[in-house]
């Protein structure tokens, strides 16, 4: 998972990495604020987020160039039901996980190891599956982590990208799974809806 913006993001909370030292800790407290939600809202295509909020810890790792972000988020969003267009408030609770190493350093033997794996296996001409997070970290630039997208990229994670009423009528629940196997557009699921509500 890549987890810095290219550009200053929605929510920026910049932490200094040469702020914690090898092999200590950093809590850290983050609570979007009112304009930040509005422009979370916009970037992930919801109707609204309506709160934020995460504790982390920023971990420096013993090799001196390596550091660990963890901790959990607590968030609320709200899309239209795609059946019915109701309002639907979701509650998201998410583990964040996000590994970076400064840029210019060596990185860590476990990466420098998966490289060479990978390298070797591309010759041999075998499949390497997806590094883990801890092998493969995302290059710290200026010395900041910005905490705040890694918030917002992980909240994205749990939001549902077809969220449906627990009060669908019957048949109506067919719709969604169109939805979800993407069968059929959704203008075309839509359009049928409404001529089926029509007879």
């Amino acid at each position: 998972m890549r987890v810095n913006a290219p550009v200053k993001s929605e929510l920026y909370r910049p932490f200094k990495v040469d702020s914690v030292g090898t092999g200590d800790q950093k809590k850290v407290s983050i609570t979007a604020e009112d304009a930040e939600l509005k422009a979370l809202a916009v970037r992930f295509g919801v109707q609204s987020v309506d709160s934020l909020t995460a504790d982390l810890i920023v971990d420096g790792q013993s090799d001196g160039c390596t550091y660990c972000v963890s901790g959990t988020l607590k968030a609320q969003v709200t899309q239209p039901c795609v059946v019915t267009l109701e309002d639907l408030h979701q509650d998201i609770e998410e583990e964040v996980e996000a590994w970076f190493y400064e840029e210019g350093n060596v990185a860590s033997y476990s990466k420098n190891k998966k490289i060479k794996e990978m390298k070797n296996a591309s010759a041999e001409g075998k499949e390497m599956p997806m590094p883990e997070e801890r092998d493969d970290p995302e290059v710290i630039e200026n010395g900041i982590i910005d905490l705040g997208d890694v918030v917002a990229q992980f909240m994205a994670l749990g939001i549902d990208l077809y969220p449906s009423s627990d009060k669908l009528e019957d048949g109506q629940d067919e719709y969604v799974s169109r939805f979800q196997n993407k069968e059929e557009s959704p203008f075309s699921v839509l359009k049928d809806i409404h001529i089926k509500t029509q007879e």
